[in-house]
C-alpha cells in the first residue's frame, strides 16, 4: 500500500474515531459536525484514486512528508486525556483535582426534596438563559433556579468577561465552558454564588445548585444557594453560543 493512502486511510479514521467518540465536543460545536464526516467521505476517496492511479508516480520524501502532517491529529485525538473545566482558561493555582463521582454533600437533603425551581437550567437552554438574564435582569430577580456547572474560584471568576463582579458575600463561581468557534475561544460563563449551606465545594468539582437569583450590577447573575449537590460531569461538558 502506498505510504500517502495510509496517511488518507489513517486521517479518515481519526475522524470516525473523533466523531464516535463523541471527543469532538472538546474542540468544536455541534455545527461542525458535517464538516467532519465531509473531511472523512474526501480521505477515504483521496486514499481510493491514489491507490487506484495508473501511472507510476514517484513521490518525493517532501510529498511524503507533507501528507504526514496528517497523522498530527491521529496522535492528537487518540491520546487519553481528562482535563479540568478550568485549564481551558489557562494554568491556575487555585484548582485542585478532584474524583470525577459524586461524594457525599453536606447540604439539607430535606429542604432539596422541598424545593421548586421557577427554572431548571441545563445544557440545553444554559446560554439563553444566562444571556436573557443580563438583558432582562428584572424578570428574573427573586426566581429560583436548579442549574449545574463547575466551581470556578472566586479569585480566578473574578478575572473572567462572561463571568459578573464578585462581591464580599460571594463564595465562588458556578460556570459552564462555552464555546463559539473552537476550545481555542471557549471562556466561563455563569454566576456568582453566595454559598449558605455547610457543603464547601471544590475548585473544578461539578455541583448542582438550587437557590434564589438576584440583580447586582444590572445582572441576574447573583445566585443565593440553599442546596449544592455534587454531580457527575455531563456527557456534553460545553454549552454553545448561537447567534
Amino acid at each position: 500500500m502506498r505510504t500517502r493512502a495510509l496517511i488518507f486511510v489513517l486521517a479518515a479514521a481519526s475522524l470516525g474515531f473523533l466523531f464516535f467518540s463523541r471527543r469532538w465536543v472538546y474542540f468544536f460545536p455541534p455545527r461542525f459536525l458535517p464538516l467532519i464526516i465531509f473531511l472523512c467521505v474526501v480521505f477515504i476517496l483521496w486514499a481510493i484514486v491514489d491507490l487506484l492511479a495508473r501511472r507510476q508516480e514517484k513521490h518525493t520524501h517532501r510529498t511524503r512528508a507533507n501528507a504526514a502532517y496528517l497523522l498530527i491529529p491521529v496522535i492528537a485525538w487518540s491520546l487519553p486525556f481528562s482535563l479540568a473545566p478550568s485549564s481551558f482558561l489557562g494554568s491556575t493555582n487555585s484548582a485542585t483535582a478532584i474524583s470525577q463521582a459524586p461524594v457525599p454533600s453536606s447540604s439539607d437533603s430535606s429542604s432539596a426534596a422541598q424545593f421548586h425551581a421557577d427554572r431548571v437550567i441545563d445544557t440545553n437552554n444554559y446560554y439563553e438563559s444566562v444571556i436573557d438574564m443580563v438583558t432582562h435582569p428584572d424578570q428574573w430577580d427573586g426566581k429560583t433556579i436548579e442549574v449545574s456547572g463547575f466551581v470556578l474560584p472566586k479569585d480566578k471568576a473574578s478575572s473572567e468577561a462572561g463571568m459578573p463582579p464578585f462581591g464580599p458575600d460571594d463564595s465562588f463561581g458556578l460556570s459552564r465552558m462555552t464555546m463559539w468557534c473552537c476550545a481555542a475561544d471557549a471562556y466561563a460563563l455563569g454566576f456568582a454564588v453566595n454559598n449558605t449551606t455547610s457543603f464547601v465545594p471544590q475548585a473544578d468539582q461539578w455541583v448542582r445548585i438550587q437557590g434564589t437569583l438576584e440583580v447586582r450590577n444590572s445582572k441576574a447573575l447573583y445566585l443565593k444557594a440553599t442546596n449544592i449537590t455534587p454531580v457527575n460531569p455531563p456527557d456534553t461538558p460545553f454549552v454553545y453560543e448561537k447567534k
